[in-house]
């Protein structure tokens, strides 16, 4: 194997690894508040509460990922929330 362009491209590789940690420790700190809030939700003795808990979980678990992924990629865009441009290299 190949290794010499690592010299010229560890940075990418360091900033990569970097973000993915911070990207990662984020999500899980946004899944345990939101699965509290939810199994909190989903306890209460509100009827309205349990139903919305409840169609957002069955939601979640009744679609695949890939589509989750599209109707985030291309549904959030049509509220106006658009994401970042993302830089290529080379």
């Amino acid at each position: 194997m190949n290794f010499t362009f690592l010299g010229k491209y560890y940075m990418f590789f360091i900033s990569g690894a970097k973000n993915t940690v911070i990207l990662a420790a984020l999500t899980v700190l946004l899944g345990v508040m939101l699965g509290t809030v939810l199994a909190l939700m989903r306890l209460s003795k509100f009827r309205v509460l349990k139903f919305i808990s409840a169609a957002y979980i069955e939601f979640i678990r009744g679609t695949p990922v890939m589509v989750q992924i599209f109707i985030v990629f291309y549904g959030l865009p049509q509220l106006g929330i658009e994401f970042p441009e993302v830089p290529a290299l080379g």
